[in-house]
């Protein structure tokens, strides 16, 4: 069964109190324990700031594809009457944002949330799914003089509320009085009535003596002597008033020795009035603190230091405060009123709240009775075992597969006909406004998903230049066959950066360019769901540090961020790139390890490489490492064409002799200077040999170029071929007989397995991607300087004239249709969003070989 939790309950002004730390727990552990079901989180966009807390908080719980975000046309505020046309617009983009999930059962966290905040809940009423609703309380309708009635506007909101709650499947009461209270107040029947209690969060525990959380609070409040403390809200039936009272009437010396600590986050003015009553008790402003809002981690170590826990609401759902306060070892005094006896059943510990006198009592016993008060805290602890999420989940659990046996959830639409038909209930405010149409347009356009998730392919540099080499080769190679052959289950969009507008835009103009079809004058909006993968697959510097708003939208919308690292070659030898190429480098890989869900290597040696490199750092939290190997077919990655007039009298020469050939960009890592050299070494020793150098002047090569194209060998024995096409490549893999791979350092390595495809046998420099490419399919040599390579030249020819050489045949290699292939089981491979420590995943050459080199 899939059931969709509206979490808003702990997105909304509610997770600063009870019901906010109680839709999290429920949240929580529903998912760990699922038993078979499928559980989803809907959040509110509108609540941007909590999106990524609920998400870390899930991390290891729920894929992030099964936590989804829908947004609304704003505002939305209940108070505001003239905003009802838009809430009720705004419930249908909901609606069909759930629908678009396709549930057997949707969960409402918190049914009565958007009076003062733009949260939009309800019972779904397009679609008649199956739902059932968290019961906190009736306290409005059971005490209308006093919340309903003084508040027009809030009792419209209100009574709103009540009838979309009627209408849910089931209520999920959170204590035996407010299952009563929905019995009496509501006239339901009890079939459609479960009591699943409550728990409180695992923070709420007794703490060492010693624990430095205790000493930081009590600097942080000025606590330096004993105090009783309450928690929690601040409104009319949390009976403050006759709090303050009641502890302003206790004897001089136990307020001396005692302060009242009131914790937690409280409307001003509510701070204001206790503040001038406890003034006209006659009480010092030192003698009562307000703390305001207190993390939980605070909270837990001022139940642990408190002296006395008082709670003297008249009326609770459940009196969640009391039971955190129990589970940390506080003695605790509360109302003997609504579920608070349910909680605490110890009657010496109970007090009546409407009798300020009876609270002080209870008080100033406790105060000065230790031994009562060691029997009252050993209670706590006790009775504090009784409650349990793992018992509450269950009861959860217990209460959905009820509801769902019952009736089955109906066929919805979904992409499109969906969109259409949610468009068409949705009720637009009057007058029309354009503007306002269109922010429910793309509401629903940004709520409500397509039928298939999509890979966004970010082409920036691609689109911008192609060089038609290297990366840009990789980035072609792939989105040439995911058009020709979508990745199952996904769509691909191509994305690009827009450095103008500071946004990534869909790349429709260079899509149209690169696949044909109807020309597009305009880039369209990017806009993103819960599953959908974004693969940084082109090398684009300066994304993550010009957008990371971008990245973390991606983040809070359940997008898969991976990014592909050919190599960290600049940041291990800076000394091979110009000026502060290797520290933007750097900040690239920086960037990326902090924002992404996985790194995606193009060989297992980078893989390593990178891993080492982020251990070395300290990367916190680093993503999930895999790795796979690239296609080696020239004609798959969308190959250039042409042949330069010198063509055939270059082929002709190379054939005529024993020729070496050398393919990649000119560059100090490459070993191009090394093997000029060496060769230079062999014709000054009378041998006939050749070397061709294809690639064209990278950096730092200034001395080496200007020497190759004023050297006396060029044409001769030696040939510089820079910017050819594809196609005179392929003629020179077939005409040479041995291909030079000296390269300190790669990412790769394909002119191997171009090399090896054609049979032409292997010279390689002893690194360990080659080993991993070529295997012992080569021949290798080790040594920077001119007579190692030259000796391995020699030893070379002479295996090679015996016929003793290492065959390249043994070489496996992936077509690029394969190699795209292997990207999208990486992608969609079950690894987590983020790691404690760096995940693996192997896409090894044999299992799925596109052959072997013959």
């Amino acid at each position: 069964m899939k059931i969709v939790i509206d979490l808003q309950g702990a997105q909304s002004e509610s997770r600063y109190r009870g019901i906010g730390r109680y839709s999290m727990a429920l949240a929580l552990n529903a998912a760990r324990a699922k038993r078979e079901h499928d559980i989803h989180l809907l959040l509110n966009g509108t609540f941007e700031e909590t999106v990524g807390p609920i998400r870390e908080a899930f991390l290891e719980v729920l894929p992030p594809e099964n936590i989804h975000v829908f947004h609304v046309p704003l505002p939305v505020k209940g108070m505001h009457v003239e905003n009802l046309d838009r809430i009720v617009a705004a419930e249908v983009v909901r609606d069909a944002a759930i629908a678009a999930l396709k549930p057997d059962l949707v969960h409402v966290s918190s049914l009565f949330e958007g009076y003062g905040d733009d949260s939009v809940t309800g019972v779904v009423e397009l679609f008649d799914i199956p739902t059932v609703v968290t019961l906190y309380d009736l306290i409005p309708l059971m005490n209308r003089q006093v919340y309903l009635d003084p508040v027009p506007p809030y009792k419209i909101y209100y009574e709103r509320k009540l009838e979309r709650l009627k209408k849910a499947d089931a209520l999920l009461a959170i204590s035996n009085c407010a299952m009563e209270e929905a019995q009496s107040g509501l006239s339901l029947e009890p079939g459609r009535l479960f009591n699943i209690s409550a728990a409180c969060d695992p923070v709420f525990t007794q703490l060492s003596q010693t624990s430095p959380v205790k000493k930081l609070v009590q600097h942080k409040f000025g606590l330096d002597i004993d105090f009783i403390l309450y928690t929690g809200g601040s409104d009319e039936r949390k009976n403050l008033r006759s709090l303050v009272d009641a502890y302003a009437r206790l004897e001089w010396r136990q307020r001396m020795r005692c302060r009242l600590v009131l914790a937690g986050r409280m409307h001003q003015p509510h701070v204001d009035e206790l503040r001038a009553r406890a003034a006209a008790a006659g009480l010092e402003p030192q003698e009562i603190v307000f703390t305001g809002y207190i993390s939980d981690i605070h909270l837990a170590a001022l139940y642990n230091l408190c002296r006395l826990f008082v709670f003297p609401s008249w009326h609770e759902g459940f009196g969640l405060p009391v039971l955190e306060a129990m589970s940390c070892g506080a003695g605790v005094i509360a109302s003997d009123a609504s579920s608070i006896r349910e909680i605490v059943q110890f009657k010496p510990a109970l007090f009546d709240p409407a009798d300020v006198e009876s609270i002080r009592e209870r008080m100033s016993h406790y105060l000065d009775h230790d031994e009562d008060l060691a029997a009252l805290r050993e209670y706590s602890i006790e009775r504090a075992r009784d409650f349990s999420w793992a018992k509450v989940a269950d009861r959860f659990l217990d209460a959905c597969e009820e509801v769902a046996s019952r009736r089955t959830a109906p066929a919805l639409p979904d992409g499109d006909a969906l969109i259409d038909f949610a468009a068409d209930a949705l009720v637009v405010p009057r007058p029309a406004d354009i503007g306002v149409e269109m922010a429910l347009a793309d509401a629903l356009d940004r709520s409500v998903p397509p039928k298939l998730p999509k890979i966004m392919v970010d082409v920036t540099e691609l689109s911008a230049h192609d060089l038609k080499t290297g990366i840009q080769r990789v980035t072609r190679a792939i989105i040439a066959e995911w058009g020709a052959r979508p990745p199952p289950g996904y769509c691909m969009q191509l994305v690009r950066l827009d450095r103008e507008r500071r946004r990534y835009v869909c790349a429709d103009r260079y899509a149209s360019e690169f696949f044909g079809g109807r020309s597009v004058h305009e880039d369209g909006a990017l806009v993103c769901h819960a599953g959908d993968i974004f693969l940084g697959l082109d090398l684009v510097g300066d994304s993550v540090a010009l957008v990371p708003d971008w990245f973390n939208y991606f983040r809070n919308t359940g997008v898969r961020i991976a990014f592909t690292v050919y190599d960290i070659l600049p940041v291990r030898h800076p000394e091979w790139w110009p000026g502060d190429g290797h520290r933007h480098h750097e900040r690239w890989l920086r960037g990326i390890a902090a924002h992404a869900d996985l790194l995606i290597c193009i060989s297992r040696a980078t893989a390593d490489d990178v891993e080492s490199w982020m251990k070395s750092q300290g990367i916190e939290r680093p993503p999930a490492l895999a790795w796979f190997h690239l296609g080696a077919n020239i004609e798959g990655s969308v190959p250039t064409t042409g042949l330069d007039p010198q063509a055939e009298s270059i082929l002709g020469q190379l054939e005529a002799g024993t020729s070496f050939l050398m393919v990649g960009t000119l560059e100090p890592r490459k070993g191009h200077t090394q093997a000029l050299a060496a060769f230079e070494y062999l014709w000054s020793e009378g041998q006939d040999v050749l070397l061709v150098i294809v690639g064209k002047r990278g950096w730092l090569v200034d001395e080496l170029a200007d020497r190759l194209s004023q050297h006396p060998e060029l044409g001769k024995r030696l040939f510089w071929l820079a910017g050819i096409s594809d196609e005179f490549l392929e003629r020179l893999y077939s005409a040479c007989d041995c291909l030079l791979a000296a390269s300190e350092g790669e990412g790769f390595g394909l002119p191997l397995i171009e090399a090896a495809q054609r049979g032409l046998p292997l010279l390689a420099r002893d690194i360990p991607v080659f080993r991993e490419v070529a295997g012992d399919s080569a021949f290798y040599f080790e040594g920077s300087d001119v007579s190692s390579l030259a000796a391995a030249v020699q030893s070379w020819m002479q295996m090679y004239s015996r016929g003793s050489h290492p065959r390249a045949g043994g070489v496996r290699w992936l077509t690029w249709s394969q190699s795209s292939d292997q990207l999208v089981e990486v992608l969609r491979g079950d690894l987590p969003s983020a790691g404690d420590g760096t995940q693996r995943h192997s896409s090894a050459l044999s299992s799925a070989p596109g052959g072997t080199a013959q």
